[in-house]
């Protein structure tokens, strides 16, 4: 108990120092990076995988929050500090300290790609100078012998900031949504049937300026039916010359109409196939 009550009154103590050496540099970045065009959001979405789905489901953001805020500041307390300043003393915080400062804009120009050079450079600036901030403040902090709270306040700051983007965008139900639930799984586009990519391909035709000739059955008809659907430019003489017209081709079959066998395979799909005339 009373070592719970020490690390409330550490963690309490340096909130002070928080405040001046990550909060304002924190805020001084993001309002230099937004005026030179560079906006917080493009670090949302992973590099060359677009964020195709509005809303993160329950476990990928409980995944999310544990190893941004819990495990990635234990994690590097310990590699860039604790054992730095164990087995090289100050001089070995210093250098941890370091490369733990220009390891974040070394990740983060990534999402840059595109961007002007001279915004790149600019970007690495602010980004340096904010992690430096952070640095002194966690090292004051390992040089006074408690290492603990260095941790603790690097898994407040790093979970709060995760928790205000994932309240954003999580499948649970909050008041200031226009939705109350929203499902995670991946909606696919369903494979076109024929009669669909038969009209698309006929789309395709017709805006070249053709005309198409096309046959339809139908399951009570037994006597196919030829029209001519006439878009864009119309056919030429010799292209409707090579066909029969449509109402004697409907005479002929009529004669003889009757149910058709099933030998005679025709087809009772909506387009059973496109004739197509083109000028010669």
């Amino acid at each position: 108990m009373n070592v719970l009550l020490e690390i409330l009154s550490q963690l309490a103590s340096y909130f002070p120092y928080y405040v001046i050496l990550v909060l304002v540099p924190m805020l001084i970045r993001l309002g230099l990076e937004r005026l030179v065009g560079i906006n917080p959001d493009i670090f949302q979405t992973k590099v060359g995988m677009p964020d195709l789905l509005p809303t993160l489901a329950y476990e990928t953001a409980f995944k999310e929050f544990v190893i941004t805020a819990l495990y990635y500041p234990l994690l590097e307390e310990l590699m860039f500090r604790a054992l730095p300043l164990l087995f090289c003393g100050d001089i070995g915080l210093i250098v941890g300290s370091v490369v733990w400062v220009l390891m974040h804009p070394a990740w983060q120009l990534t999402y840059l790609r595109g961007f002007p050079l001279s915004k790149k450079i600019f970007f690495t600036a602010t980004t340096a100078f904010y992690y430096a901030s952070c640095a002194v403040f966690y090292g004051m902090i390992w040089l006074s012998g408690a290492g603990v709270v260095a941790i603790l306040y690097h898994m407040i700051h790093n979970g709060w900031l995760t928790l205000a983007d994932i309240i954003k965008k999580v499948e649970v139900p909050t008041p200031w949504k226009k939705f109350r639930y929203v499902s995670k799984k991946p909606v696919e586009a369903p494979m076109p049937t024929l009669v669909e990519r038969e009209r698309e391909h006929e789309s395709k035709e017709a805006s070249e300026g053709e005309s198409l000739f096309v046959k339809r059955y139908s399951p009570v008809e037994t006597v196919p039916t030829l029209f001519v659907k006439k878009r864009g430019a119309p056919p030429s003489p010799s292209a409707l010359e090579s066909f029969e017209h449509p109402m004697s081709f409907v005479k002929k079959r009529s004669r003889n109409a009757s149910i058709p066998k099933e030998s005679e395979n025709i087809e009772t799909s909506e387009f059973s196939f496109v004739k197509k005339a083109t000028e010669k």
